[in-house]
């Protein structure tokens, strides 16, 4: 496990201050972070949660909420913030520590995509299918496309010993890494920007790695007519015990989640929708006033809050009853009418046996493909779950749905 401490009084000189967006309408302003609070808590993270941890260490200097940045500790599942560690956990779709619980904030859309040379004028959008050609199984580009030109692909994929390289073998392979390992001109590489940099030097190559690395490069991103399918959601995870018991440890969340746009913007991933950001002020909310995350209403995604967070406090007011969104769902249905509606999936996503990450997976609903909800259910981590027609459940952040969801009827058992 490698340790790593990251200053940024340099850039704060050179960018000054950055605006706190939209969150502010939703969440009271943080207190400057104590030198205490820098020397006792630390930031976990893994995979792409990574590099939202060390930038929002940047973001907080920026911003003038702290005079340091955090250790972030890669991959250190002891250290998650369950069992009360004095940490914030970032992580892209999947925990370090699947048992721990916690209070979950998304932060921003992120993951690997697909990018290819400027110069390169015949590629603008590709299939899933053509993406697998490209990535292994075609030697030119015009067996990609008889349009594209007969030229060799030059491929610049991240080392096998990744997640991102797993995740690739998986999704186009269905896990045949032999396919990928046996094609020709293929780069491996750890370093992100030494794959950048091969895409930017021939006009014929292919290369996956973060959005933001591609977009400090100036590379030209290729469009998946399906949909991303190594998209990622970043998640904040953060101890529900200490930010009731500890005022300084539940204003470092309140910080995390005002500059946590900013960072997601300077790091080239599509910050939080409006709908997630009423979502986190309402479980940040929840958290303080010692509500369990079940007693909370449905994560608005249609209805803004309408009462400010509280700020954190030694003591947090009582909030007042907040009702649960399934008695209202079940009320809302006529007993003889069955409700329905439909979700999009935001990228790959889980299908689960029952409303929770700890249901096993039963399926995966693709990239931007559509299935009936007839169903909805509070999981144990504080989420809403949609039941699918076919019996499965996918939870409510990682979808698009209609305007029916929140009126279908409550699933009890």
């Amino acid at each position: 496990m490698k340790t790593f401490k990251y200053l940024f009084v340099i850039v704060m000189l050179m960018v000054g201050p950055v605006a706190a967006q939209d969150d502010a309408a939703t969440l009271p302003e943080p207190e400057p972070i104590s030198a205490a609070a820098l020397e006792a808590y630390s930031f976990n993270a893994s995979a792409s949660g990574n590099a939202m941890g060390i930038n929002v260490g940047e973001q907080l200097i920026i911003q003038d909420l702290a005079e340091d940045s955090f250790e972030v500790t890669m991959m250190g599942a002891s250290l998650a913030p369950c069992g009360g560690q004095p940490t914030i956990e970032f992580y892209a779709n999947s925990r370090i520590n699947d048992a721990c619980a916690g209070v979950e904030f998304v932060l921003a859309q992120s993951g690997a995509a697909f990018f290819v040379n400027p110069d390169n004028d015949f590629i603008t959008a590709l299939t899933l299918d053509q993406v697998a050609a490209a990535l292994a199984n075609a030697e030119t580009w015009a067996e990609v496309d008889p349009a594209f030109p007969a030229e060799p692909i030059v491929r610049y994929l991240p080392s096998d010993e990744s997640r991102t390289f797993d995740l690739l073998v998986e999704t186009f392979f269905d896990f045949d890494y032999d396919a990928v390992l046996d094609a020709s001109n293929l780069n491996l590489q750890e370093d992100n920007f030494v794959l950048a940099q091969g895409v930017l030097d021939n006009e014929f190559a292919i290369g996956v790695f973060p959005e933001f690395i591609g977009a400090e490069v100036d590379l030209t991103p290729v469009e998946i007519a399906e949909g991303n399918p190594l998209a990622e959601t970043i998640i904040m995870l953060a101890s529900l015990d200490l930010m009731q018991s500890d005022a300084e440890y539940a204003n470092l969340v309140l910080a995390i989640l005002t500059v946590a746009p900013a960072s997601a913007e300077d790091l080239g991933f599509q910050p939080a929708t409006d709908a997630q950001r009423a979502r986190n002020a309402e479980r940040y909310a929840a958290a303080l006033a010692g509500m369990t995350l079940d007693d909370t209403a449905e994560p608005a995604d249609a209805v803004e809050p309408t009462e400010e967070a509280p700020a954190p406090t030694e003591a947090a007011p009582p909030a007042e009853e907040v009702p649960e969104p399934t008695e209202e769902a079940a009320s809302a249905a006529p007993e003889d009418m069955a409700v329905t509606c439909v979700v999009t999936a935001n990228a790959n996503v889980n299908v689960r046996s029952g409303p929770g990450t700890n249901n096993a997976v039963a399926r995966t609903l693709g990239a931007g493909e559509n299935a009936t909800v007839d169903g909805q259910a509070n999981g144990a981590d504080g989420f809403v779950w949609w039941r699918l027609a076919d019996g499965g459940w996918v939870r409510s952040d990682t979808v698009a749905e209609d305007a029916n969801c929140e009126q279908t009827p409550v699933v009890t058992n």
